[in-house]
């Protein structure tokens, strides 16, 4: 029967048992469905001549040997296996039955200890009847007695009552005297009617009531200790003691020690301005004072409190005070007053705003809420003034600290902030945190502002340099060898003032490093930090830099300016390299150092950009067009004047070139090699490839030339129906950033001044003449400077038409004669 239900009857229980072996030894069984491969060397159905025919005819004797060799080493392989496995469940089957034996050794040691457990336990049994069973008559009366005995204890502490309040007050043992009364004070109230209680309830009520004057006359004492008002609080409250009463004394008490604190920052700000006072009138710097350098603290060990307090006194005299930089005096004013807060607050909340009395009863809710809005006002006021010295001292040391100091700056206002977040969670009402986080961006922007106001000195320096090298170095392509050159002065600039908005980033970038500050890692602060050094500093200076440049175009001529036109073309070209790469260049550094999120349109930021290179290129425009107006006036004044003081009537015969002519010339030469050394060449139009800078002299003169005498009517005529068929020039027009382009421009002003002046006088026949002579010169040396030579033929034709057309005695002189005289020039 037994076989039977072995074999059969706990099938559906060994299946798993089956599967688990099966699992654990790694076999798969096989589905119904599965196809059986009688060459599979692991299956079952594996057929020994099967296998070996199909090896023989597949395989050559190399590989049948080396399939021998891969065989026999996997057959020793599996063997090594099988003795592994057989040791590993031969020392698990050896330590099961170790650990069997030892466990009936146990069980035995355990039933022995069991069985003498249980005589015990009937020995106490029957002894406990015993007793039951002798005193059952008594019980009741022990009752009584028992509590008769614990009545006249009680009676006996209440009747010595008043005497131990006395002698715990007298050995100043305050808790153990409010422990006695609340103990009691029910049972008095209780049985107050009765005359014995009524005499004990009033002596403990008297002693009590001189014990809360000598617990209230704590909050007066100065020398009084935190620890020690919130025992008197914890007392007095315990004594039902009104509760607005005592935290208006616990928050006067506070205000004194934090009016200290307070008191001791004010002397510091009035002792800093005195110094800095005294630094901007003397010169000279306060010996009481001490700099950044020698303050500096190799960690942030913070400044002690008592430390602090022990250099205060309320009656000194601020010019005799010790001054601190910016971390020693946030050291201490969180060290005191914040810490005093701290501590302040926490009291006031545990004493008040938790629990009333020893027994843990809430306080009602319109009492909590005094309590709250009042230490909401206390913190409020004296935060206010504690946050005023800080701000002003902030503000106050910013102007004072340089660029390599500027780490203690940044730790100074971490220091401020982070210390300031344990207030807050102290009192989250007042917004604390949001305060001291304003007070960084103030700090910040301020440092900002002081940083643009640094870059804008040292650019202004950079103007002055320009202007003294300008007006030392005569600027000229006569001499090869010149040590100073425009160009040089270029490059100098603008790598000057880069460098310089580099390192002003560079230690700006302190603010948002994480191994200075922790408040880098506010993502609120970081985002707009980051977009005030954009903004604010590295756009407004280069909106300053286009504002100062366009400032020289309407200041020129202003009393007392003496302002070289050099000076507008190279701001010119610094203006346009600014548009053409050095914005770009700033404003990448700055994104990469300062990065930030973009609200809005993603091409917000670009087209930020984009406009301010505009800006930068319209300011370069604006100067160009301007050094252009300046020179072409300078030398049409020289030409004005030249027309305006000669007499044309009485004119000789002309033998030369006049002087004023060549000194033109001459100018224009300077002229253009000033402007090449900054802007390079553009295509000149309708130039041959002759190489010579001398055109067909003959050809152009028919232009001009006239045989004999011309009437009036037939000149003006010739003149108008030659305008038909030429195009219109723009005197005015806007300058190329090119040489030709320049010079054109400087030249068509100057023509234009020639030609209109000669419109204004009258002629005679040698004066013509020698108009004729000074134009054909003047073509001569001029068409190198303009981009199209058919501008100053144009121009010079007039000339020569206004000149013969204000003629009496229109004779000009033969082409062969104007030219042997040119050329002796």
């Amino acid at each position: 029967m037994a076989a039977s239900d072995f074999d059969g009857g706990d099938e559906p229980t060994r299946r798993p048992t089956r599967g688990i072996l099966k699992l654990y030894y790694g076999l798969q069984e096989q589905g119904g469905s599965q196809t059986i491969d009688p060459l599979d060397i692991d299956s079952n159905q594996f057929k020994v001549e099967s296998y070996l025919s199909k090896q023989l005819r597949e395989n050559g004797l190399q590989q049948l040997m080396e399939k021998e060799t891969e065989m026999v080493k996997q057959i020793r392989a599996l063997d090594s296996e099988m003795q592994t496995l057989v040791y590993e469940n031969y020392n698990k089957f050896i330590s099961a039955t170790d650990t069997i034996k030892k466990m009936k050794h146990d069980f035995k040691k355990m039933e022995n200890e069991m069985e003498q457990l249980a005589i015990k336990m009937s020995s106490i049994t029957e002894f406990s009847s015993n007793i039951s069973s002798t005193l059952a008559e008594r019980r009741q009366q022990i009752t009584k007695l028992s509590g008769v005995h614990t009545l006249l204890k009680k009676l006996q502490f209440l009747f010595e009552l008043p005497f131990r309040l006395k002698q715990c007050i007298h050995m100043k043992s305050f808790s153990q005297a409010v422990r006695y009364y609340t103990k009691t004070r029910d049972i008095l109230d209780r049985y107050h009617h009765e005359p014995s209680f009524q005499g004990i309830r009033n002596d403990c009520q008297s002693i009590m009531g001189e014990l809360c004057k000598i617990l209230k006359e704590k909050f007066d004492d100065p020398e009084s200790t935190s620890k020690e008002l919130t025992t008197c609080v914890e007392l007095l409250l315990q004594l039902k003691e009104k509760p607005d009463e005592l935290y208006d004394k616990f928050l006067n008490h506070a205000k004194r020690r934090l009016d200290e604190d307070l008191q001791f920052l004010r002397q510091q700000l009035q002792s800093r301005k005195l110094n800095m006072h005294t630094v901007s009138v003397d010169g000279e710097q306060n010996p009481n004072f001490v700099t950044e350098t020698s303050a500096i603290t190799t960690s942030d060990d913070l400044l002690n409190a008592d430390v602090c307090r022990k250099s205060y006194s309320p009656n000194a005299n601020p010019a005799n005070i010790q001054s601190m930089d910016i971390l020693e005096f946030i050291d201490c004013g969180c060290n005191g007053f914040v810490s005093d807060m701290c501590l302040v607050i926490a009291t006031y909340k545990e004493n008040f705003m938790q629990y009333h009395g020893d027994i843990g009863t809430p306080l009602q809710r319109e009492t909590e809420n005094a309590a709250t809005e009042r230490l909401r006002q206390f913190v409020q006021k004296m935060f206010n003034d504690y946050l005023s010295y800080c701000q002003d001292f902030i503000l106050l040391e910013i102007p004072c600290t340089d660029s390599e100091d500027n780490p203690i700056l940044v730790r100074a206002l971490d220091r401020f902030y982070r210390r300031l977040q344990a207030l807050d969670k102290l009192l989250p009402d007042i917004g604390i945190k949001e305060i001291s986080l304003n007070v960084v961006f103030d700090a910040t922007r301020e440092r900002l502002h002081h940083y643009l106001k640094q870059l804008k000195a040292y650019f202004a320096d950079c103007i002055t340099d320009i202007r003294q090298t300008m007006a030392s170095n005569k600027i000229s392509q006569k001499d090869k060898e010149l040590e100073i050159k425009m160009i040089d002065l270029l490059h100098r600039t603008i790598s000057a003032v880069t460098q310089k908005m580099k390192y002003f980033l560079d230690h700006l970038e302190e603010f948002i490093n994480p191994d200075f500050t922790t408040i880098a890692n506010t993502a609120y602060f970081r985002n707009n930090f980051c977009r005030d050094v954009r903004d604010s500093f590295v756009i407004n200076f280069i909106k300053h830099v286009n504002i100062v440049a366009k400032n020289f175009c309407t200041t020129i001529h202003g009393k007392g300016m003496s302002i070289p036109p050099e000076l507008l073309l190279l701001l010119s070209r610094l203006c346009s390299d600014f548009h053409n790469s050095t914005i770009n260049y700033i404003i990448s550094i700055t994104d990469e150092k300062f990065p930030h999120i973009i609200g809005g349109d993603s091409s917000s930021n670009s087209l930020s950009v984009m406009e301010l290179r505009q800006q930068t290129k319209d300011t370069a425009q604006t100067l160009l067009d301007y050094y252009v107006k300046t020179q072409g006036l300078i030398i049409s004044q020289m030409i004005r004047k030249s027309v305006e003081t000669r007499d044309w009537m009485n004119t000789i015969e002309p033998r030369n070139v006049r002087s004023v002519m060549k000194r033109v010339v001459e100018d224009l030469n300077a002229v253009d090699v000033q402007v090449g050394m900054l802007f390079e060449d553009a295509s000149r139009h309708d130039i041959g490839s002759d190489s010579g800078r001398r055109p067909p002299s003959r050809n152009q003169s028919k232009q001009w030339g006239y045989s004999g005498n011309v009437a009036p009517f037939d000149t003006s005529l010739m003149s108008n129906i030659q305008k038909l068929f030429t195009e219109r020039i723009e005197i005015f027009s806007a300058v190329e950033f090119s040489k030709l382009s320049v010079m054109t421009g400087i030249v068509k002003i100057a023509l234009k001044t020639f030609l209109e002046c000669i419109r204004l006088r009258t002629f005679n026949k040698y004066g013509l003449q020698q108009i004729q002579v000074d134009t054909y010169y003047l073509y001569l040396h001029l068409w190198k400077f303009v981009s199209d030579e058919s501008i100053v033929s144009f121009l010079l034709d007039e000339v020569v038409n206004s000149t013969v057309n204000r003629c009496l005695e229109p004779l000009l002189m033969e082409q062969s004669i104007v030219e042997v005289i040119c050329d002796a020039n």
